[in-house]
């Protein structure tokens, strides 16, 4: 949302429970994350017969 949405519409995107960022997050976290579940996903799957 920006800070320019009406309220109106601010509640009805709250009330309609879609999945919304709500705060910003750098990019370089999101880049870690990604690569920590990769990872994650990578050894486990290697375990398998």
């Amino acid at each position: 949302m920006f800070p320019e949405t009406p309220e109106r519409v601010k509640r009805g995107l709250r009330g309609a429970y879609l999945p919304f960022v709500t705060e910003a997050v750098p990019v370089e976290e999101l880049v870690e994350s990604l690569e920590l579940i990769c990872r994650s996903l990578t050894s486990s799957h290697a375990t398998l017969p």
